[in-house]
Order: structure tokens, then sequence, then C-alpha cells
């Protein structure tokens, strides 16, 4: 099988816990508010995650626990 985890989910679980301004990042990194909600199910393109890490100044990997195997 193969590890799977919902990187975009705990991102945004990370910023919605942290109380980081979501109008604060889309200005400065052109991501789209809307995609940043919780509740949105949009998500993240590669590099918008890498651009939000950089961002944030946290690891890609810290994203990616509690992952879960898949049998493919």
């Amino acid at each position: 099988g193969i590890y799977m985890c919902d990187v975009t989910t705990n991102i945004k679980k990370y910023i919605s816990e942290n109380h980081i301004s979501l109008s604060r990042i889309e200005k400065d990194t052109g991501i789209d508010v809307d995609n940043l909600h919780l509740d949105n199910n949009y998500k993240l393109k590669a590099d918008e995650f890498l651009r939000l890490c950089r961002y944030l100044n946290v690891e890609p990997k810290y994203f990616a626990t509690d992952t879960i195997k898949v049998r493919v």
C-alpha cells in the first residue's frame, strides 16, 4: 500500500488553531482566502502548500502527520 495524509486539512487546522489571519495570508501569498477555510473542501495545489509552509516557516513534513495506509 501507499501512505496518504490530508496535508490540506492539517495546514488549515494549523492556521485556524494559531489564529493566523486568512486575509493576511491571502495578501502575502496570493492564495485565495476562500480556499483556506476549514469548511471548504478545496485541496491545495502543491505549489500553494509549499508557499504556505514557507510563509508559516514550518517544514512541509510537519503537516504529513497522522498518515493512514491505503491499499491500492
